[in-house]
């Protein structure tokens, strides 16, 4: 059995990101042996922070420590982090520790200059990039990337989705459609890209007309969106059909999920300068039963997968939520609620489990 590291580093990102890693991780060890290995970031002053972002320093990353935990590597998949001399000549050190170990680069977004370039703070860290992914080349083997590209940066890819755990999934309860009140779910923590507002001015259009079927949207969550999506719903006066629940977790998230009929992925994609979705909670949603709205394309989404998708532009337009009312009756059209959630969640474990996904990964590790 191969044996390798999952190197990923300590401010990676929110609990969901550590929550993928340990879902890859628990797949990835059905086929091969691998370890997480977490780069510690060094306690470093203000002025140390600051100048380390200069073009010719780096981040206080600690590499020594985590190179000396390498040991007889055949493989190391890792997360992507930002680029700069130090994680480069970790790369080589890798190689030179290891010869024959191949490296893996997972990039969980691609493009991502628009999403960088959103901040001073990564717009910064993007122009030192720059110039050092031009290195990739002669450090590693591959790119794991959710794009259709061949080759980015001159180094082959393997091409994939996001996946995750199906059978981790509790699915949602049957209950009876009710054409008539449609209840549509959102679970994040609300940034730019989610770009709800769209569903939120859409559902404004739609009542504007005086209805005869309702649509709700929950959303369920926290984040920096949040105070916008708000304030629209005041301005528009949705208060009645647009509902924020905070935070939930456990029993509390699984039984709104079980009053849902359908989720929404991201809708606002498009500001990062992206032309395709594989986001988790996607996956997430069809594991539970649930069919998706999305607001760019998704592969998923694609042959089969579209009687479960309602698939929107990937630009500012409004939603139209009379779309929405139509196709979840075509989805429902002959089907009862438990023979719905049960084809949904065959279709989630034979295209989205992990162990799907990372075939292609786990199939050139063991090459």
């Amino acid at each position: 059995m191969k044996k390798g590291y999952y190197i990923y580093a300590d401010n990676c990102g929110s609990s969901g990101v550590m929550k993928k890693i340990a879902m890859q991780m628990e797949a990835f060890n059905e086929k091969v042996e691998i370890i997480p290995l977490k780069i510690e970031t060094l306690d470093r002053t203000l002025y140390q922070r600051v100048v380390g972002l200069l073009p010719w320093n780096s981040f206080g990353r600690d590499y020594r420590q985590a190179l000396q935990m390498i040991e007889s590597a055949d493989f190391v998949y890792i997360r992507r982090m930002y680029v700069d001399k130090a994680y480069i000549s970790f790369l080589r050190d890798i190689r030179r520790k290891n010869s024959d170990c191949k490296i893996i680069i997972e990039l969980p977004v691609y493009p991502y200059a628009k999403e960088m370039l959103s901040s001073l703070y990564t717009g910064i860290t993007y122009i030192r990039e720059l110039f050092y992914r031009k290195r990739y080349v002669r450090c590693i083997d591959r790119f794991v990337t959710y794009s259709n590209d061949n080759c980015i940066w001159k180094v082959q890819t393997i091409c994939t989705m996001n996946g995750i755990n199906v059978s981790k999934v509790i699915p949602v309860v049957a209950k009876e459609y009710d054409k008539n009140n449609i209840h549509i779910l959102a679970v994040a923590m609300f940034a730019r890209h989610h770009g709800y507002e769209r569903l939120i001015i859409g559902l404004k259009q739609y009542y504007q007309n005086n209805p005869e079927r309702k649509v709700y949207f929950h959303l369920v969550g926290g984040g920096s969106e949040e105070k916008k999506y708000k304030r629209l719903v005041g301005k528009y006066k949705l208060e009645k059909y647009v509902i924020f629940h905070g935070a939930l977790y456990g029993d509390e998230l699984d039984g709104i999920y079980n009053k849902m009929d359908v989720g929404v992925a991201a809708l606002g994609v498009y500001k990062d300068g992206l032309e395709k979705l594989s986001t988790i909670k996607a996956r997430e949603y069809i594991a539970k039963g649930l069919p998706v709205i999305l607001g760019a394309q998704d592969d998923l989404f694609e042959g089969k997968g579209k009687e479960y998708g309602i698939q929107f532009s990937n630009d500012r337009q409004s939603i139209d939520i009379k779309r929405i009312v139509k196709k979840m009756d075509e989805i429902h059209n002959g089907k009862t609620s438990e023979q719905l959630i049960s084809e949904i969640r065959d279709f989630a474990y034979k295209n989205v489990d992990n162990r799907v996904t990372l075939k292609p990964v786990i199939d050139y590790i063991e090459e």
